[in-house]
């Protein structure tokens, strides 16, 4: 995950709740905060790790939604 020179310099940590969907073929169709840390620096990072990971293919023709916590640390 990338992280900006501003978050390494403050030493942001918190955890955001991103909740996002999943077509069967592992495409994510949609991402958003749905609890934010509190620092939109934070919030940023976590959509922007769930955007770009590559998700694997699952059984089933629905689209399938999750919602997980994603914690980041910065300058322990």
């Amino acid at each position: 995950m990338h992280v900006t020179q501003t978050m390494r310099m403050l030493g942001v940590n918190g955890t955001a709740f991103i909740e996002f969907t999943l077509a069967p073929n592992g495409k994510l169709l949609s991402a958003q905060v749905y609890r934010s840390s509190g620092n939109p620096l934070i919030d940023r990072a976590a959509l922007d790790a769930v955007r770009h990971h590559r998700f694997p293919p699952f059984p089933g023709t629905e689209d399938k939604t999750f919602a997980v916590p994603i914690e980041i640390r910065v300058g322990e």
